[in-house]
C-alpha cells in the first residue's frame, strides 16, 4: 500500500512537471506581434531613413525569433522577439526625435524667411495688415513647440509679403515702363532694357522688370 502511494504521488509530481514545462515552451505569439508592431511603428516614424542600423538590427532580431519559432525552439523565439521589440521601440524614439530637431529647425528658417520679407515689404511701404499677426502666431507656436504649425503659419506669412512685395515692384516698374516709352529718343541699350523690362512685367516678375527698367544708360 506504501508503495502504491509513493508510486501515485510520484505521478502527480511528473503531471505537474509536464504541464509546467509545456506552458514554459508555449509558442511566443504575443511577442511576436508585439515585435511586429514596434517595427511598422518604427517605419512609420522614418526610421528607415533617421535610424537605419537600429530599425535593421530590430528587423534581424525578428527573423531570427521567427527562425527559432520555426524549429519550435520557443524560449529563444520568445527572447529574440522581446529583443527585436526593444530595438524597434528605440529605433521609433530616436526617429522621433530627429524628426523633431528637422522640424524645429524647418520652423526657424521659415520665420526668418518671413521676418525679412516682411521688413521688405514694409519698407516698400506694401505690407498687409494681417501679415505681421499671422507671424506672431508662427512665434507664439514655435514657443509652444508645436513647429509644423509655426513653419505653416510662418511661410503663409512669407508668401502674404513676397506677394505685397512682388506687387509693388510691378507698379513701380510699370510707370517707369510706360514713362520710357513716352520718350521720343531712346538709346539702343535703353530700348534692350525696356524690352526685357516689359517681358518681366508680362510675367509677373516684379522686381525683375524694376531692375530691368531702372538701369542706368
Amino acid at each position: 500500500m506504501m508503495k502504491m502511494r509513493i508510486k501515485r504521488s510520484w505521478y502527480w509530481l511528473a503531471g505537474i512537471v509536464t504541464l509546467l514545462s509545456v506552458g514554459c515552451t508555449t509558442a511566443p505569439v504575443q511577442e511576436m506581434s508585439d515585435a511586429r508592431q514596434a517595427i511598422t511603428a518604427a517605419h512609420e516614424a522614418d526610421a528607415a531613413r533617421r535610424t537605419p542600423i537600429l530599425l535593421d538590427s530590430a528587423e534581424q532580431s525578428l527573423q531570427e525569433a521567427q527562425q527559432q519559432l520555426k524549429n519550435y525552439y520557443y524560449t529563444e523565439a520568445r527572447k529574440r522577439a522581446i529583443v527585436a521589440k526593444t530595438q524597434a521601440v528605440q529605433a521609433r524614439r530616436e526617429a522621433e526625435a530627429q524628426q523633431h530637431v528637422e522640424q524645429q529647425h524647418a520652423a526657424q528658417l521659415a520665420i526668418a524667411a518671413a521676418r525679412h520679407a516682411i521688413e521688405d515689404a514694409a519698407t516698400l511701404k506694401s505690407l498687409p495688415r494681417d501679415t505681421e499677426d499671422l507671424l506672431s502666431s508662427a512665434e507664439t507656436a514655435f514657443q509652444a513647440g508645436n513647429y509644423v504649425l509655426a513653419q505653416k503659419q510662418a511661410e503663409s506669412a512669407g508668401q502674404q509679403a513676397e506677394s505685397a512685395i512682388n506687387q509693388a515692384y510691378l507698379e513701380k516698374a510699370r510707370f517707369l515702363i510706360n514713362a520710357a516709352k513716352s520718350r521720343r529718343h531712346l538709346k539702343r541699350a535703353e530700348l534692350d532694357n525696356l524690352k526685357e523690362a516689359e517681358a518681366a512685367l508680362r510675367k509677373q516678375q516684379g522686381k525683375q522688370a524694376y531692375q530691368l527698367i531702372s538701369q542706368p544708360d
